[in-house]
């Protein structure tokens, strides 16, 4: 930065300076677009819209963090809040973490409906694409710990419950809405 400051000091320097930075922004600018997120499904959100106010959502995190936005639902894990600054917030968020994923990669319906009674969650968002070959043989589908975790017990399953449940309320290109109310009903 103080580089920066002298060269922008100096009259002779006003050339290098404003190739510096060109060269700054040209660097930096495509590694900032890869934390943006990006919210696509818009017909998705409307759809959480319609649902009670006090629903609880779950779903893969980063998709949750647009439910949140633009459904403006409450999520039970959101990537953007997977981030471990207190202990005690983070032993939370990694149990509840933890949880979802062992639902929503099981294969058996009754793992999942068990998940939702425990945690009040009303309703399941569904990436079609989680389930597929090409998605779990990623080196990473989503951060660590939870990364590895994933990969744990999704190694020797073929089938998951959530590649084609029943109680389907909504479907879109990709993604669907789980009710998980209708099992214990």
């Amino acid at each position: 930065a103080n580089v920066l400051y002298f060269m922008f000091k100096t009259k002779k320097s006003h050339t290098a300076f404003f190739f510096v930075m060109i060269f700054l922004i040209i660097l930096y600018v495509p590694l900032a677009q890869s934390y943006l997120m990006h919210c696509k499904d818009e017909e998705l959100y409307k759809f959480i819209a319609t649902l009670p106010k006090s629903s609880v959502i779950a779903g893969f995190p980063t998709d949750m963090n647009c439910i949140a936005l633009y459904g403006k639902r409450r999520p039970f894990i959101m990537s953007e809040l997977d981030i471990p600054h207190h202990a005690d917030y983070y032993r939370q968020i990694k149990q509840r973490n933890s949880e979802f994923f062992m639902a929503y990669y099981s294969d058996n319906a009754e793992q999942l409906y068990q998940f939702c009674r425990k945690n009040d969650v009303a309703y399941v968002v569904v990436n079609k694409e989680h389930f597929t070959k090409d998605f779990l043989n990623r080196h990473r589908v989503y951060t660590d710990p939870f990364n590895s975790f994933i990969k744990n017990i999704t190694s020797s399953k073929k089938n998951f419950y959530l590649s084609n449940p029943k109680n389907i309320i909504f479907e879109s290109s990709n993604e669907i809405v789980v009710d998980c109310q209708k099992q214990y009903v």
